[in-house]
């Protein structure tokens, strides 16, 4: 809602990426500018399969607040969970790699806090019938290792719900303090996935 999406050739690599502009509407609004940045410096922390690849992030004149994301082919997990029931070594396939991303992200200390089926991406995969699996969507992110967030804002003010109600964990609807929320929130979001 805040972005958009757009499919692009990066000149000088040849291969196609995706850019994810803030809308102009929204580039006035503090918030909205440093969730985005929480969004790039999360993803372009945390280098594994899993997740979502950042290549660039900045910001030009008469182009706005902008990041460059490797390009994905394939559908979300939302749109995938319309064929439910799915198979059983399938379910595992792709629960083992959420999981993988999420340990990544943890140990990183980045806690994604929005976890859900549409921020889940499946690329399909020729040598198997389970896709890849790229956790996306950062915008929400507590980061907990300040060494590469110094000067970042607390975005997050008591009493403020972030995420989608349906995957939230208890202590976020009891409106706890970011600085109280741990990985569970994620692991909850699993469960309920």
């Amino acid at each position: 809602g805040m972005a958009m999406v757009f499919l692009a050739h990066h000149t000088m690599l040849g291969n196609p990426v995706a850019i994810k502009l803030l809308r102009p509407e929204v580039t006035h609004k503090r918030d909205v500018v440093e969730r985005f940045r929480t969004e790039a410096l999360a993803a372009s922390h945390l280098r594994h399969e899993n997740v979502i690849q950042v290549i660039h992030f900045g910001k030009q004149e008469g182009i706005g607040t902008y990041m460059v994301l490797e390009f994905l082919e394939g559908i979300d997990l939302e749109a995938k969970l319309v064929e439910a029931p799915l198979d059983a070594q399938y379910t595992m396939g792709i629960a083992k790699q959420i999981c993988a991303g999420l340990e990544a992200a943890h140990e990183a200390g980045i806690i994604h806090r929005d976890l859900k089926p549409s921020n889940i991406f499946l690329v399909p995969r020729a040598n198997s019938h389970i896709p890849l699996v790229k956790i996306l969507d950062f915008g929400i992110a507590k980061i907990q290792e300040s060494h590469f967030m110094e000067g970042q804002q607390n975005l997050t003010r008591t009493g403020t719900v972030l995420g989608t109600p349906y995957y939230l964990s208890p202590e976020q609807l009891r409106r706890r303090k970011s600085e109280e929320l741990g990985q569970s929130v994620d692991i909850y979001a699993f469960g309920v996935i």
